[in-house]
């Protein structure tokens, strides 16, 4: 019966060190992964932002050219 017991307690520490070895693990990998999705995420972010930055100073350009060319007009006009 001792025997027994000791050898179920040994069983238990070995499924206990398998279980922590596997838990670290698998949190290991999922830190991986978000560290991995978060790099990929903030590259996409800055593109998208490099895009609209783009594409506001390209409106701002055709509104002062619109503008300009209003002025002319109205000048020549007078």
């Amino acid at each position: 019966m001792r025997l027994m017991h000791e050898r179920h307690v040994k069983l238990m520490k070995e499924m206990d060190v398998n279980y922590r070895l596997i838990e670290e693990e698998a949190q290991d990998h999922i830190k991986e992964f978000l560290d991995k999705w978060k790099f990929l995420t903030k590259n996409k972010i800055e593109q998208y932002r490099n895009a609209f930055d783009s594409l506001k100073g390209e409106k701002e350009g055709i509104q002062n050219q619109t503008q300009a060319i209003i002025q002319a007009s109205f000048k020549m006009l007078k």
